[in-house]
């Protein structure tokens, strides 16, 4: 496991002998890439001590019970707070369920958002609120997801009446948006790109659900990479982005021509051709999964 601080890199290295480690932190002609590197201890000493593996938080892989045709799909620990029934997932991506908070204080936390909704706070799914980048101030906007729909109706009732400090919070319902009225003389079809990136998804639809919403346009490409949700590095959470590849370039072209007509889960999803160098600054990898071990 290696990690960087200040511009220096270390690396953790675990031998299968006490004398094999004292033979490394004795030897000073070490040297990696041209560069010399100075070997200590982890844990101890190494006579007769054995040293201890450094923890690590890096979620292991697992399987779904379900698999999709031509491919398995992973998915990872610490995805979600706790292993998920498929009905309650289904809620967690229903719009019926969920509410748009907005007026939300930047130092707000999660627990000022529960408060808020204490009265049904034993129905309350998830609660979402992003955050800026590399920072743990709010964006000032969320969602709630509420195990019924009268608690939904009852939140709604509550927009404008509550606040957290000097600050009104509105309560809307989650809008699925609307299709777009595409001019299809304006569209350029594109001959040499295959895949597309869909945005709008909903962040605990699967690799299936993406799968089964587009196979109308035409074959999707089989492999674990052929449908791609953008994940947060650390997190492994969606961000609401996925990649989807397809056979031909007659069925990437359908998809774009149904831009804002396809649905997962009741949202409108847009779509556009995928663009290998874009960059949004975010710590994702969209060309493949993240790493499920440290190197």
């Amino acid at each position: 496991m290696c990690k960087t601080t200040k511009g220096q890199t270390f690396a953790h290295a675990e031998f299968k002998t006490p004398e094999d480690a004292k033979n490394a932190v004795s030897d000073r002609s070490i040297k990696i890439h041209g560069c010399s590197v100075h070997c200590k201890y982890d844990v101890g000493a190494a006579d007769g001590h054995k040293c201890k593996t450094p923890a690590t938080t890096t979620p292991q892989k697992r399987k779904r019970e379900e698999k999709n045709e031509g491919e398995e799909e992973e998915y990872y620990i610490g995805e979600y707070p706790k292993e998920l029934d498929n009905d309650t997932r289904k809620k967690k991506c229903s719009l019926e369920h969920t509410v748009i908070l907005g007026g939300l204080p930047f130092d707000g936390t999660e627990k000022d958002v529960q408060d808020l909704f204490k009265a049904y706070k034993d129905d309350i799914l998830e609660v979402y609120l992003p955050k800026r980048l590399s920072s743990v101030r709010l964006k000032g906007y969320g969602h709630i997801v509420f195990n019924s729909v009268a608690s939904v109706k009852k939140a709604i009732a509550m927009s404008n009446k509550k606040n957290i400090g000097k600050r009104y919070i509105t309560i809307k319902e989650c809008y699925n948006g609307k299709k777009n009225n595409i001019d299809e003389s304006q569209i350029t079809a594109k001959e040499d790109c295959k895949t597309i990136t869909v945005k709008c998804v909903p962040y605990h639809a699967t690799n299936k659900e993406v799968r089964d919403a587009f196979k109308v346009c035409g074959k999707i490409s089989k492999g674990n990479n052929a449908i791609r949700i953008e994940r947060n590095t650390k997190t492994h959470i969606s961000k609401g982005t996925a990649i989807v590849e397809f056979k031909t370039y007659e069925s990437a072209n359908e998809a774009i021509r149904r831009n804002g007509e396809i649905k997962i889960h009741g949202r409108h999803t847009i779509c556009q051709y995928y663009e290998e160098d874009k960059e949004d600054g975010e710590n994702t990898t969209p060309n493949k999964k993240p790493k499920l071990s440290s190197d």
